[in-house]
């Protein structure tokens, strides 16, 4: 399935829309840059499913079909939710930037991590941006993101994308190759706020570039199936 994206730039306004196929997803997991981090996020998924194993980070592959930019995905049930992370796409001999959302299945978390992570579509914003325009400040960048709480957008998740793996270092520990037209990579998500309800009917998520005032951002509806008795 292909997905319309925009490339945009931070050196100048020149706009492009393109058409991206994507041919091989990755899901990066426990991908904290400091080792306590990782180990905090895998103690928050806590299960007997030995798919999780014990190095970090971890990767895992998703159905390329799962990818979209839509308005509005569909879900079984409510024990799903989604993740701000950063996403690497390879384009046209370049890697580009986006921000998405690995929109999981918790109720399958402690049993069966990898499908947790397959069930689910995986969402990723319309913009994209080449990673050498970013690269000299990888640091700077913040992921964000909301959910719906009755009528009001709550923070769910902040910080710095220096809490997570940069790309290369990302690359690196992956045991497949991804240098090659149509291949995407998510980084693994930020830790999300206490107290905060996993599921939301709307989820919010943003990737921000305080320096230059520039953000990329995107959100979706959510949708269950209906319960058949």
């Amino acid at each position: 399935m292909s997905l319309t994206l925009e490339i945009v730039s931070l050196e100048n306004d020149h706009k492009r829309t393109v058409r991206f196929d994507p041919v091989f997803l990755l899901c990066a997991e426990f991908s904290g840059r400091k080792e306590q981090l990782a180990e905090e996020q895998r103690a928050s998924t806590q299960g007997p499913d030995p798919a999780r194993g014990h190095k970090t980070p971890q990767f895992f592959p998703i159905s390329p079909q799962l990818l979209t930019n839509a308005d509005k995905i569909i879900v079984n049930g409510k024990r799903t939710s989604g993740e701000v992370e950063y996403v690497a796409l390879k384009f046209e001999g370049e890697i580009y930037i986006t921000v998405g959302s690995d929109h999981s299945d918790r109720s399958l978390e402690s049993s069966a991590f990898s499908k947790s992570k397959q069930v689910c579509p995986k969402v990723v914003a319309h913009q994209m941006i080449l990673h050498r325009e970013l690269r000299p400040y990888p640091d700077e960048l913040r992921l964000s993101s909301h959910v719906q709480s009755m009528d009001r957008k709550v923070l769910y998740q902040s910080a710095s994308v220096a809490d997570l793996m940069r790309l290369g270092s990302l690359l690196r520990s992956c045991p497949l190759n991804l240098d090659f037209e149509g291949a995407v990579l998510f980084s693994g998500t930020i830790p999300t706020i206490a107290d905060i309800p996993v599921f939301s009917p709307h989820f919010y998520f943003q990737l921000e570039f305080p320096r230059y005032q520039f953000t990329i951002a995107h959100d979706y509806a959510v949708e269950t199936l209906p319960e058949v008795v």
